[in-house]
């Protein structure tokens, strides 16, 4: 599993919470395309060109899906959001705790 954003580089952002390395730590192979040849399932936050890319799975970053759902608790007043917020943050900080165990 590779996750992939668009805040790589970011420390704070979601792939530092993933047990491997983002995409932006992989050199090129022979001067080609960072993403050529990628396989396998990639973790993103829904930036539709991740979309374009071909032969992997796509799984989207549960820390993107909980901010988002925040914004529509907070500012939208979603009842439904927040039921699922109370769904998905467990995961998030079950991950969480996986990943300083390892």
């Amino acid at each position: 599993m590779r996750p992939v954003s668009a805040s790589a580089a970011r420390p704070n952002g979601c792939t530092s919470r993933q047990p491997v390395g983002s995409l932006s730590t992989v050199p090129p192979a022979s001067g080609g395309s960072l993403w050529e040849g990628l396989r396998g399932i990639v973790v993103h936050d829904h930036w539709k060109p991740y979309y374009t890319l071909t032969g992997v799975l796509h799984a989207l970053c549960n820390a993107h899906h909980l901010r988002e759902l925040k914004a529509l608790i907070e500012f939208d007043r979603e009842a439904w959001a927040r039921r699922m917020y109370q769904l998905l943050e467990p995961a998030h900080n079950l991950l969480s705790c996986y990943t300083k165990i390892f």
